[in-house]
């Protein structure tokens, strides 16, 4: 339901016209928000974890192996791409790393967009994405 605000806009010193501004609620579609990352935990609708995991706008997945960026093999990067994503997001922990290029390979023979960044800026990135709509994968390494 929109809501309408009015201001009045003058054309001329002494002229005014009346201008409306419809407003229409668009709520976020995603079932998931994460609401804070900290080392070692990431919580995520009220809920807190304390391993990895993969994150959609609509599920969770809190099997994710990789506890490290030393950890993160071409399965893991295999079980995000099964998902059919737009974008793969992969959080590699406090700092940002580089992804191996074996694995980077994977990702751009999938045809399938990726970001490599700290895993605080991938919760950022994940709920900016997800409140688009889009289908948005993202890996987080919690240490």
């Amino acid at each position: 339901m929109g809501e309408t605000l009015w201001r009045f806009e003058s054309s001329s010193r002494h002229q005014f016209k009346e201008v409306s501004l419809q407003l229409i609620h668009n709520p976020n579609q995603s079932i998931y928000t994460i609401q804070s990352f900290s080392p070692g935990k990431i919580e995520i609708n009220h809920t807190i974890y304390t391993h990895s995991l993969i994150a959609l706008p609509n599920q969770i997945i809190t099997d994710w192996p990789p506890q490290t960026m030393d950890m993160l093999a071409a399965k893991h990067v295999d079980s995000m791409t099964q998902l059919s994503p737009e974008i793969i997001l992969i959080g590699t922990g406090i700092h940002q790393h580089l992804i191996p290029s074996f694995l980077l390979m994977k990702l751009i023979d999938a045809k399938i967009g990726f970001e490599a960044m700290s895993t605080a800026a991938a919760c950022r990135t994940f709920n900016l994405l997800a409140s688009e709509g889009r289908k948005v994968v993202a890996g987080l390494i919690i240490s």
